[in-house]
Protein backbone atom coordinates (compact mmCIF):
# COMPACT_ATOMS: atom_id res chain seq x y z
CA UNK A 1 0.00 0.00 0.00
CA UNK A 2 1.53 3.32 -1.06
CA UNK A 3 1.70 5.80 1.40
CA UNK A 4 -0.72 9.14 0.63
CA UNK A 5 -2.48 12.18 2.44
CA UNK A 6 -5.53 12.41 4.88
CA UNK A 7 -6.10 14.10 7.89
CA UNK A 8 -6.60 13.24 11.54
CA UNK A 9 -10.14 14.49 12.96
CA UNK A 10 -9.46 14.72 17.04
CA UNK A 11 -12.05 15.59 19.33
CA UNK A 12 -11.47 16.21 22.98
CA UNK A 13 -13.99 15.32 25.76
CA UNK A 14 -13.95 17.05 28.76
CA UNK A 15 -17.43 15.26 29.98
CA UNK A 16 -16.05 11.76 29.18
CA UNK A 17 -20.03 10.30 29.74
CA UNK A 18 -20.92 12.67 26.70
CA UNK A 19 -18.27 10.54 24.48
CA UNK A 20 -20.75 7.51 23.79
CA UNK A 21 -22.69 9.98 21.76
CA UNK A 22 -19.65 11.91 19.91
CA UNK A 23 -18.92 8.65 19.13
CA UNK A 24 -21.75 7.06 17.82
CA UNK A 25 -22.28 10.61 15.61
CA UNK A 26 -18.72 9.89 14.01
CA UNK A 27 -19.93 6.49 12.91
CA UNK A 28 -23.14 7.29 11.53
CA UNK A 29 -21.14 10.01 9.88
CA UNK A 30 -18.65 7.10 8.01
CA UNK A 31 -15.69 6.94 10.21
CA UNK A 32 -14.26 3.73 9.78
CA UNK A 33 -13.56 3.78 13.32
CA UNK A 34 -12.34 5.85 16.35
CA UNK A 35 -9.82 5.60 18.56
CA UNK A 36 -10.35 6.75 22.03
CA UNK A 37 -7.82 7.83 24.19
CA UNK A 38 -8.14 8.72 27.78
CA UNK A 39 -6.27 11.53 29.24
CA UNK A 40 -6.01 14.28 31.65
CA UNK A 41 -5.82 17.80 31.30
CA UNK A 42 -4.34 20.79 32.85
CA UNK A 43 -4.75 24.24 32.95
CA UNK A 44 -2.88 27.26 32.86
CA UNK A 45 -4.46 28.62 36.36
CA UNK A 46 -4.25 25.06 38.11
CA UNK A 47 -0.97 25.43 37.26
CA UNK A 48 -0.44 28.23 38.47
CA UNK A 49 -1.96 27.60 41.61
CA UNK A 50 -0.27 24.43 42.73
CA UNK A 51 3.19 24.78 41.27
CA UNK A 52 4.29 27.48 43.55
CA UNK A 53 3.79 24.59 46.26
CA UNK A 54 4.51 21.17 44.33
CA UNK A 55 7.10 20.52 41.43
CA UNK A 56 5.71 19.52 38.59
CA UNK A 57 6.03 16.00 39.34
CA UNK A 58 3.76 16.14 42.42
CA UNK A 59 1.18 18.63 39.69
CA UNK A 60 1.79 15.49 37.47
CA UNK A 61 0.95 13.15 39.74
CA UNK A 62 -2.09 14.54 41.40
CA UNK A 63 -3.76 14.44 37.55
CA UNK A 64 -3.04 11.05 37.42
CA UNK A 65 -4.16 9.79 40.55
CA UNK A 66 -7.62 12.25 40.25
CA UNK A 67 -10.64 11.80 38.38
CA UNK A 68 -11.26 15.58 38.16
CA UNK A 69 -9.26 16.35 35.14
CA UNK A 70 -9.91 13.11 33.23
CA UNK A 71 -11.07 13.61 29.70
CA UNK A 72 -11.64 11.54 25.91
CA UNK A 73 -9.49 12.06 23.04
CA UNK A 74 -11.31 11.10 19.70
CA UNK A 75 -9.76 10.21 17.29
CA UNK A 76 -11.07 9.86 13.09
CA UNK A 77 -8.70 9.14 10.39
CA UNK A 78 -9.92 9.96 6.74
CA UNK A 79 -8.14 10.49 3.45
CA UNK A 80 -11.84 12.87 2.24
CA UNK A 81 -11.99 16.48 3.08
CA UNK A 82 -15.64 16.24 2.57
CA UNK A 83 -16.44 13.38 5.09
CA UNK A 84 -14.18 15.47 7.56
CA UNK A 85 -16.57 18.50 7.20
CA UNK A 86 -19.33 15.92 7.80
CA UNK A 87 -17.74 14.96 11.04
CA UNK A 88 -17.57 18.58 12.35
CA UNK A 89 -21.22 19.01 11.89
CA UNK A 90 -22.34 15.92 13.35
CA UNK A 91 -20.20 16.73 16.27
CA UNK A 92 -21.77 19.91 16.89
CA UNK A 93 -25.26 18.57 16.30
CA UNK A 94 -24.45 15.94 18.82
CA UNK A 95 -22.91 18.42 21.19
CA UNK A 96 -25.62 21.30 22.15
CA UNK A 97 -23.31 22.82 24.85
CA UNK A 98 -20.49 22.74 22.25
CA UNK A 99 -19.39 26.83 22.48
CA UNK A 100 -19.37 26.39 26.43
CA UNK A 101 -15.99 26.93 27.75
CA UNK A 102 -14.77 23.30 28.28
CA UNK A 103 -17.64 21.10 27.05
CA UNK A 104 -15.49 20.01 24.18
CA UNK A 105 -12.99 20.96 21.38
CA UNK A 106 -12.47 19.63 17.90
CA UNK A 107 -10.25 20.38 15.28
CA UNK A 108 -8.88 18.44 11.95
CA UNK A 109 -4.78 18.32 11.75
CA UNK A 110 -3.63 17.50 7.91
CA UNK A 111 -1.48 14.13 7.87
CA UNK A 112 0.72 13.23 5.47
CA UNK A 113 2.93 9.48 4.94
CA UNK A 114 -0.44 7.92 6.08
CA UNK A 115 -0.73 4.36 5.96
CA UNK A 116 -2.48 1.48 6.45
CA UNK A 117 -5.96 3.11 6.62
CA UNK A 118 -8.68 1.31 4.74
CA UNK A 119 -11.30 2.62 2.91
Amino acid sequence: MMESEGIAFCVIVRDVEHSEEIIAALMEAGASGVTIINSHGLSQATFHTHSAELSIASVMSSLFTSDKHESRVLVCLSKDEAQVKVFCERVAQASPNIDQRGSLIHFAIPVSHLRGLVG
